[in-house]
């Protein structure tokens, strides 16, 4: 059906002819009136077809670059858990033959990322979604090698994703294990470290590295309750984010900054000379928390 109305009538028309005679002439004339729609309301129609092409490619584009970060995100926790977890199971691992590394690296992966709250949503498979089958245990290293697939849950033109790769490489222990004379006590100590530990379980030598906007790591503080300090090898660097530790005292804007690196040395106490006890350590010496 049309969308105007065309209507014909007859119009009357008087003529001349050569001989100045009047006739009158009646011609049909057919006039289209159009009755419809205002020129306005056209108007309003083509945006709203434009309106409804245009927001829906926005919202695509939208949740794209959300995506991106969300990607971003879940990558930098899974290298932050597979680092923690090789690093920790290296200290444990030497001396151990029938003990199987890689399945406590794995626990230890798991439960880093639980900790930080991470979104297993987005890995396709979820928690079962993380393949460690390259991951090797060698006489010296212990090598995780974590295998995942990053999906976006919410997809216009289908469920499309990426597949990561992600190592961690740790060298296991190769202090003295020797327990020594019954009168020798043994106590741990780092490279560039002032202070010993009598436990190579103290908290203070667990890094358990965590990643923080530098917008608020002011408003931080560690478990002892002191501020975070720029580090004086990477922190005047300015990037959005930087790394703090649960007991260090630098946050750091190089995840590979030497700060957040340690190796841990098992010597007699006779050697510490000169090293103060570790807080911490004393103050479970004496009983305390």
């Amino acid at each position: 059906m049309s969308l105007f109305r065309r209507t014909s009538f007859l119009h009357k028309t008087t003529l001349s002819n050569q001989h100045n005679s009047n006739k009158e002439i009646l011609l049909f004339e057919k006039f289209s009136v159009h009755k419809g729609t205002p020129l306005c309301t056209f108007l309003s129609g083509s945006l709203t077809l434009e309106a409804s092409v245009a927001l829906p490619l926005f919202v695509m584009v939208l949740c794209a670059f959300l995506f991106f970060f969300r990607m971003l995100e879940i990558q930098q926790k899974v290298e932050l858990a597979a680092e923690y977890a090789v690093r920790q199971t290296a200290v444990l691992a030497h001396g151990h033959e029938d003990w199987n590394a890689l399945l406590e690296a794995e626990g230890l992966f798991y439960n880093e990322l639980r900790k930080e709250d991470f979104p297993a949503d987005y890995v396709q498979g979820s928690w079962g979604g993380f393949s460690f089958a390259d991951s090797q245990d060698t006489v010296e290293y212990i090598d995780l090698c974590v295998s995942y697939r990053i999906s976006n849950p919410i997809s216009f033109f289908g469920r499309f994703g990426y597949s990561f790769c992600q190592r961690a490489k740790a060298h296991k222990w190769n202090g003295d294990m020797h327990s020594g004379t019954a009168q020798t006590q043994y106590v741990y100590v780092t490279d560039y470290g002032s202070v010993y530990h009598l436990t190579e379980n103290c908290p203070f030598l667990d890094l358990s590295i965590q990643r923080v906007l530098a917008s608020k790591v002011q408003e931080k503080r560690n478990k002892s309750g002191s501020r975070y300090q720029s580090c004086e090898e990477c922190g005047e660097k300015h990037t959005e984010w930087v790394y703090i530790t649960d007991y260090g005292t630098a946050y750091h804007s190089d995840l590979s900054c030497s700060g957040l690196r340690r190796s841990i040395n098992r010597i007699p106490i006779e050697e510490a000379a000169g090293l103060g006890l570790c807080s911490r350590c004393a103050r479970l010496q004496n009983g305390g928390d």
